[in-house]
């Protein structure tokens, strides 16, 4: 049998209620009772120390025990060596379900000491006809002119508007001012960083009335002033065989497999570890003599030495890869 720290493994998925939670992931996977607003975001795969992924592979030596916790047990053959600087686990993955649009906001290219940088990548799920993303500036902008109009509260309307469509993957690298619109569910790839500066946040208020703070002077320290980069909207430079590979970073890589990939197509390379996702149908995943079944929505790691991993038989499935592609 496969050493535990080689297996690939199923972690429990973290439900976080939002208030602008919106319509998707409560049909897609269920609303956990008991929560008082929808569900917003759910967590597939998370080392961060505040909320952190618990191991519920059957039969996994560290099953109930955190991410963090299996990591630091064996780092270089789940992580891969050399290890990420910080030695933490490097990505996290979510879906999030926006029934409004959520804050502008922006995320350092320098965080404080010890945590990673936080670029994003967005892969569109599903979506209304009218959803946008709000990324980067319309026209170069100075700083002070960002600052009047925050205080102002016409910070929207400094903003590209993007439409966009299910299938779409978008880049976010940090320092650019961004903002998920309404009526979209996409699935989220970022550096592991919770350092997030809000600048706007619509007028939105608690059941109490109270907003939530906004971070001025941080934003304004690392804001990228330039117009947005249409280069941000991604696009596949391989579809061969039904993979696409939409982003190759970094700080990561971005990979989509379609229902038409053919069986025991390989969907890890040794040496990193691969977050894997999927968005639709069911399957098999193989590695040496094991398998496991994989059914929509649900994700699977796949430790940095774990051998070679591949889809079995030709059941209709699409598949997101998600690796980290930088130390």
């Amino acid at each position: 049998m496969t050493p535990a720290s080689q297996q690939p493994v199923r972690l429990r998925p973290i439900p976080v209620p939002k208030p602008w939670g919106g319509k998707y992931l409560g049909r897609w996977i269920g609303s956990p009772s008991g929560l008082d607003d929808p569900i917003g975001e759910r967590w597939e795969i998370s080392g961060l120390a505040e909320r952190p992924s618990i191991i519920e592979e059957p039969g996994h030596p560290f099953r109930g025990k955190t991410l963090p916790e299996w990591v630091a047990t064996d780092p270089k053959s789940i992580l891969g060596s050399p290890l990420p600087t910080p030695s933490k686990f490097p990505l996290l993955l979510k879906f999030i379900d926006s029934n409004r649009p959520l804050s502008i906001q922006v995320h350092p290219k320098n965080p404080p000491s010890g945590e990673f940088p936080k670029a994003e990548s967005w892969v569109i799920l599903e979506c209304e006809p009218d959803s946008v993303l709000y990324l980067g500036f319309k026209n170069p902008m100075d700083r002070n002119d960002i600052r009047q109009r925050t205080l102002e509260g016409t910070l929207p309307d400094l903003l590209q508007e993007i439409p966009v469509h299910k299938g779409d993957c978008f880049f976010v690298p940090p320092g650019t001012v961004h903002a998920i619109g309404k009526g979209i569910l996409l699935a989220e790839i970022q550096q592991s960083s919770d350092t997030t500066y809000r600048l706007y946040d619509w007028g939105f208020t608690d059941p109490q009335g109270r907003s939530r703070p906004i971070h001025l002077e941080e934003a304004l320290a690392c804001i990228d002033t330039t117009p947005w980069n249409n280069d941000y909207l991604l696009t596949s430079t391989d579809s061969e065989n039904g993979i696409e590979r939409l982003f190759e970073g970094p700080p990561f890589s971005v990979v989509r497999y379609n229902l038409d990939v053919p069986p025991k197509t390989s969907i890890h390379s040794p040496g990193r570890p691969t977050l894997l996702c999927a968005i639709s149908g069911s399957g098999r995943i193989g590695w040496g003599q094991e398998e496991l079944l994989l059914r929509a929505p649900a994700s699977i790691l796949i430790p940095a030495s774990c051998p070679s991993v591949y889809r079995i038989g030709n059941d209709p499935m699409t598949l997101l890869s998600f690796q980290p592609t930088e130390s």
